[in-house]
């Protein structure tokens, strides 16, 4: 009797065996979710709830060498979580000169991650407070913290900067999920640079007609970060729903300053032109058509190589203090010319203060060229014989 138990028992084992067999194929491909679902929650991104499981940690060195330009998070500090190997090749700070040294503070390696859009509080920080950055006079081969090295291998390498890669499959969903992405960015112009967690590489090389993918967007950032919620369904079964995180940057060409330029210089073509930017937020991309700036007037210094935006240009004054304006009055066909002091300073179209040196009387006008300004003229009352008017 026991011998027939015991022969039930494992003809029930290996029939379970065979069905793990069969699933097996299904399954897999969703194994590498499960891990990085949880890290993504865990990654603080707005839209996402924390995991108690796959932190973004951020082990600060006490020292470090770095042989380019930018001081990188990866060149400083050891790094845990897809989260945290996403965010490996963002900027700190610029390097310091060859053969010489700087300190980067865990405060700038904070507020870095805070102006990408992280939620520090779903952070880690450990390690030194602060790391010494020194960059050697004769040029090594790599960085002595090689932390990141394999961040970004497989799927999404180009953009790891692990060279040149083939292009996905349309039909794959990196294929999809890369031109999801690129539409959200299209309003900004410029190309979306996409680079995905390695632990998603598996999922992304699954393709259509076997699969099919329903994106959704849980946040509303179309750059940094991004959280995205991908529905994966079988022969029309939905198989499973994952959340994941994709790090999205702009490149695009912008207006930056062909030279330097000093306060309240007029800007002229040859001030300006065009150069390749990385931005990882809307509100910092810069305009791409130099006519925006040219004619117009410096509000602070502006250094070579630097973008330039609305808060740093203004109109070119054509009306400045105590200067003798030629100012019309215009009512129907009746034009009077007269003359007046600038009590202010103002540029085309913008209102400026006269005085009238005769009565001392001042009035409001409007700069329309050099030198120049006309009265505006508002309707008080309608009449019989149409609409009356006074000088302002």
């Amino acid at each position: 009797m026991q011998d027939a138990t015991r022969t039930e028992n494992e003809a029930q084992s290996v029939s379970r065996s065979a069905s793990a067999g069969a699933m097996a194929h299904c399954l897999g491909a969703w194994a590498a979710f499960a891990a990085f679902a949880a890290c993504a929650q865990a990654a603080g991104v707005p839209g996402t709830q924390p995991a108690a499981c796959g932190e973004a940690v951020v082990r600060l060195y006490p020292t470090a060498v770095v042989t380019d330009d930018e001081v990188r998070l990866a060149d400083v500090a050891e790094l845990e979580g897809d989260a945290a190997r996403l965010a490996a090749s963002w900027t700190i700070a610029t390097a310091p000169r060859v053969g010489g040294g700087r300190v980067i503070e865990q405060s700038q390696v904070q507020q870095m991650l805070a102006q990408k859009g992280a939620n520090l509080a779903q952070w880690v920080f450990r390690g030194a407070s602060r790391c010494n950055v020194n960059r050697p006079k004769n040029r090594i081969a790599a960085t002595s913290r090689p932390a990141d090295a394999n961040a970004g291998k497989g799927a999404g390498a180009a953009e790891a900067g692990g060279g040149e890669v083939a292009a996905p499959a349309p039909n794959s969903l990196e294929g999809v999920l890369r031109a999801y992405l690129g539409k959200k960015v299209a309003d900004l112009g410029g190309e979306a640079a996409i680079k995905f967690s390695p632990a998603a590489g598996k999922v992304l090389a699954l393709g259509r007609p076997e699969y099919e993918f329903r994106i959704a967007d849980r946040g509303d950032q179309p750059l940094g970060l991004v959280p995205l919620e991908v529905t994966i369904s079988e022969r029309g079964k939905v198989v499973q729903t994952v959340p994941m995180l994709v790090q999205v940057s702009l490149k695009k060409q912008v207006v930056v300053a062909a030279r330097a330029i000093n306060r309240a210089q007029r800007i002229g073509p040859e001030d300006v032109t065009l150069a390749e930017r990385t931005f990882d937020r809307p509100d910092a991309v810069g305009a791409s058509d130099p006519a925006l700036f040219i004619g117009q007037q410096a509000k602070q210094p502006i250094s070579r190589g630097d973008q330039l935006s609305a808060k740093d240009i203004e109109p070119v004054p054509l009306v400045q203090r105590n200067d003798l304006v030629t100012v019309w009055v215009r009512r129907g066909g009746v034009s009077v010319k007269g003359a007046a002091k600038a009590m202010g300073t103002a540029g085309l179209g913008q209102a400026v203060t006269l005085k009238n040196e005769g009565s001392n009387q001042t009035f409001v006008a409007v700069v329309t060229g050099p030198r120049t300004a006309e009265v505006p003229v508002e309707v008080v009352a309608a009449g019989p014989d149409g609409p009356k008017e006074r000088v302002r």
